[in-house]
C-alpha cells in the first residue's frame, strides 16, 4: 500500500462525514457566523458588509426558488399501456406564467418494488414545455398517479426547494410480464371430435360459424358482420368454433391464503404471468383459449383463434387481485361448467395445495409452483416436465425457474 492510499484511507471517515452533513448552504452560514464574531471583536466594517452580503445571498437562495415554483402547473398523460418488466411512457406538460429556470419534476413510481423516485431536470421552461419521461414498472396492476413534486434551486443552487403539486388523477395500467413459449407438449384428449376420432394438436384447422359478438381490439376485419354492424350501430364480428385445433382452458387460483411471497415475487403473480404467456402463445399459434379466475370480481374471457393482439386480454389481467374466497377445486368446476370440456385444461397451483380436481376428460397440463421458493429464494429447486401419460403432464416450476428454457422443448 502506497503512502497516498494510506492517507486516503485514514481521511475517508472524515470525508464521509463531510459529504453527509456539509454542503454549500451550511458553509455560508458558518462563514456568516465567523464574519459576525470577527467583526464584533475587531470592529471591522468590511466584515459587517460581507456578513450582510452572505445573509442576502441566503435569503435570495430561499426566496427565489419559492417564487419560481409559484403558479407552476403540471399535467401528465400515460402513453399506451405499460407492461411489467418494462418502462411506462408518460407525457408531462408544464405551464408557467413567465420563464422559469432549473425546474425539477419528480414523482415516486408506485409500480416499482422500492417505490423508486423518477426525476426530470428542465434547464429552461418558456411558459409551456412538453416532454416524455420513463417510469420503471416492476409490478403488474392498476395504479393512481395524483401528484408530482416540483423542485428548484435557481439561481445560486445553495438551496433546492421542493413542493408537492396536485394533478388530475391519472390511471396507469401495467399489464403482466410474459415469457416466450415456443412449444407445449402435445396432449391427447379423450373427447371425441365430430368425426369420431380423438382430438390432437394438429396444424390444420376446420371451423364452423358459432355466432356473433361485439368487435374487440385485435379481431380480424374479414370477420366483421357488416349488416349486423349497421343495424346495431357498432362493430359486430362473426365468431367461429374450431374442431381440429386444440382449445386451452387456463384456470388460476385467486384465494388470498394460497398466495406466497410479495409482489412482484409471489406465487399469484407468477400464475398471472404464466396465464398471460399462454394467451400470447394461443394468439401466435392461432388456437382458442379460455381463461377463468375466481377472484372477488371473477374474470372470464375467451381468446378467439383469429385474434391478432394480446393487448386487450393482458390489460384485463392487470386488474386481477388475489382476494377470492372460492377454493381452487370449485373454481376449476365453475370454469368447466362455463366453457365445457376443452382439449387441454391448464391448472396453475401451489405444490402444497394438491387440490382434488374433478375428473377431466380432456388433456391436462398441471403446473405446480414450489411454495418454498418464494420463502427461501436462494435455495436450489428442481423444475421441469414430468410425463404422467399421453393426456396428462406435470410441470414443476419455482421462483428461480428459467421459463424460456422450460418452454423451448
Amino acid at each position: 500500500m502506497s503512502a497516498d492510499q494510506g492517507l486516503e484511507q485514514s481521511l475517508r471517515p472524515i470525508l464521509d462525514f463531510l459529504n453527509r452533513h456539509f454542503n454549500a448552504h451550511r458553509f455560508l452560514w458558518l462563514l456568516a457566523v465567523a464574519c459576525f464574531l470577527i467583526a464584533w471583536n475587531r470592529g471591522l466594517a468590511l466584515l459587517y458588509g460581507l456578513l450582510s452580503l452572505i445573509i442576502a445571498v441566503q435569503a435570495l437562495s430561499w426566496f427565489l426558488p419559492w417564487k419560481a415554483m409559484r403558479n407552476v402547473r403540471v399535467s401528465r398523460l400515460v402513453l399506451g399501456v405499460a407492461q411489467a418488466g418494462k418502462q411506462a411512457r408518460i407525457e408531462y406538460s408544464i405551464s408557467v406564467p413567465k420563464s422559469r429556470y432549473h425546474l425539477e419534476i419528480s414523482e415516486s413510481s408506485p409500480c416499482s418494488f422500492d417505490k423508486d423516485e423518477v426525476s426530470h431536470f428542465l434547464p429552461v421552461v418558456e411558459q409551456e414545455a412538453v416532454f416524455i419521461g420513463a417510469m420503471p414498472c416492476e409490478m403488474r396492476g392498476v395504479f393512481e398517479l395524483d401528484s408530482v413534486k416540483v423542485g428548484c434551486g435557481w439561481p445560486f443552487g445553495f438551496v433546492s426547494l421542493r413542493v408537492t403539486k396536485e394533478t388530475e388523477p391519472t390511471q396507469l395500467v401495467v399489464m403482466p410480464k410474459t415469457v416466450e413459449i415456443k412449444n407445449l407438449p402435445m396432449l391427447r384428449s379423450n373427447i371425441p371430435a365430430p368425426d369420431g376420432y380423438h382430438q390432437t394438436a394438429r396444424p390444420d384447422i376446420q371451423t364452423e360459424f358459432a355466432g356473433v359478438r361485439e368487435y374487440r381490439f385485435g379481431d380480424s376485419l374479414k370477420h366483421i358482420h357488416w349488416a349486423a354492424s349497421a343495424r346495431h350501430q357498432t362493430m359486430i364480428v362473426r365468431e367461429y368454433e374450431s374442431h381440429d385445433r386444440p382449445q386451452f382452458l387456463v384456470v388460476i387460483n385467486a384465494t388470498a391464503e394460497s398466495n406466497i411471497g410479495e409482489a412482484p415475487f409471489s406465487s399469484f403473480e407468477y400464475a398471472v404471468m404464466l396465464a398471460a404467456s399462454f394467451i400470447e402463445y394461443a394468439i401466435e399459434h392461432r388456437v382458442g383459449l379460455h381463461f377463468y379466475c375466481a377472484s372477488s370480481a371473477p374474470l372470464a374471457f375467451s381468446v378467439a383463434p383469429e385474434s391478432r393482439s394480446s393487448k386487450y386480454y393482458l390489460e384485463q389481467l392487470a386488474w386481477l387481485n388475489c382476494d377470492g374466497t372460492t377454493s381452487y377445486q370449485d373454481a376449476v368446476r365453475e370454469a368447466l361448467e362455463m366453457f365445457g370440456e376443452m382439449n387441454t385444461i391448464i391448472t396453475v397451483r401451489n405444490g402444497t395445495e394438491m387440490p382434488d380436481l374433478p375428473l377431466l376428460s380432456g388433456g391436462h397440463l398441471d403446473i405446480i409452483i414450489d411454495d418454498e421458493s418464494f420463502i427461501y429464494p436462494l435455495r436450489q429447486y428442481s423444475d421441469g416436465w414430468q410425463n404422467r401419460s399421453d393426456s396428462h403432464q406435470v410441470l414443476q416450476v419455482s421462483r428461480n425457474s428459467d421459463f424460456a428454457e422450460i418452454f423451448s422443448i
